[in-house]
């Protein structure tokens, strides 16, 4: 259940002075494996409902979208992610991005409650 995959950590801000939380990129990394690359744009409708549902703004989503394909193998990313994103993404992708995306689809869809 969720109390064994979440950890209080989890809603406390990834960085010193960023509103962005471990659990707000669980939800962009969900977001993640539902779009293409070409679609990870602040235009895209599911990228501006995301923002709304976790109160950033779209460009901030598209920042950690962005920051997710270097994360991704499949990706191979060359160039510089955002740095004060690399590290904490890495970690939640560590966890979800190469598990069973079943497991992560159902976390985020808990997690989407909890931001309701």
């Amino acid at each position: 259940g969720l109390g064994d995959v979440y950890k209080r950590q989890d809603f406390r801000p990834v960085t010193e002075g960023l509103t962005l939380t471990p659990v707000m990129l669980i939800l962009i990394l969900d977001l993640y494996f539902r779009l293409t690359p070409i679609t990870m744009v602040k235009d895209t409708p599911e990228v501006q409902e995301l923002a709304r549902l976790i109160k950033v703004s779209a460009p901030e989503v598209v920042e950690v979208l962005e920051t997710f394909q270097y994360c991704d193998p499949y990706l191979k990313r060359k160039g510089e992610p955002a740095a004060h994103l690399i590290g904490p993404c890495k970690q939640v992708w560590r966890r979800f991005g190469n598990a069973d995306t079943e497991e992560l689809v159902s976390f985020a869809s808990q997690l989407k409650d909890y931001f309701k």
